[in-house]
């Protein structure tokens, strides 16, 4: 008997929540600086996935459920280049 595969609706997650994201000059190097170190240690794990000031979805289907973290590494997911990140 073969199962049936069931794939969950895509849901689209905006990009921007819509306010500026303006940073002063030490807060954008405080920002770029321990995310380039972080891509330069893992950069021989093509698993590792290393981000910044971008939108994290951290609750399916919740659109308000995000943030926007300064730096963060995700284990086990590729480097590919991402708009939104969804957990």
């Amino acid at each position: 008997m073969r199962k049936a595969v069931i794939q969950a609706p895509e849901i689209h997650c905006p990009e921007s929540d819509g306010r500026p994201m303006a940073e002063t000059d030490p807060h954008r190097e405080n920002m770029t600086a321990p995310l380039h170190a972080l891509k330069q240690y893992f950069r021989s794990e093509p698993e590792v996935y290393e981000a910044g000031n971008l939108l994290l979805y951290y609750e399916e289907g919740n659109l308000k459920a995000s943030c926007a973290p300064d730096v963060f590494v995700v284990r086990g997911v590729s480097k590919a280049l991402r708009r939104t990140y969804q957990v």
